[in-house]
């Protein structure tokens, strides 16, 4: 691991905008399942500091350097929206769109037992 890295507010950023990208989005707009919850584990390097007070780097992978300094956490991230907030904010016609897709992509199961109804 190298003993460079980036801080940890500017990793979580990182996953949160590659997680929202437009892109993804543009390409399939209307998404079969919703992040509910994000878990990643990080190799960080904890250091104290007279002027910053506490520092956490996030370490690089492959890098050379000791592997002793290191310390591992997980962090969590979670929606601010339930799925069933997101689905009563999506319009008429994405959940008519959805519901389409859904149908085509499932090959077994009835309305109830997939939840079909409540889009």
């Amino acid at each position: 691991m190298s003993e460079t890295g980036t801080g940890l507010a500017e990793t979580i950023a990182k996953v949160k905008e590659e997680l929202l990208d437009p892109r993804y989005r543009l390409a399939d707009p209307d998404p079969l399942f919703f992040i509910e919850q994000v878990e990643i584990e990080l190799a960080v390097k904890i250091s104290k500091d007279a002027k910053a007070g506490i520092n956490i780097q996030v370490l690089e992978v492959g890098g050379s350097g000791s592997k002793e300094n290191a310390q591992t956490i997980k962090v969590t991230l979670s929606s601010l929206f339930s799925k069933e907030d997101i689905l009563d904010q999506m319009p008429d016609e994405s959940r008519e769109r959805l519901r389409r897709k859904l149908g085509k992509a499932l090959a077994r199961g009835s309305e109830e037992t997939i939840g079909l109804d409540d889009l």
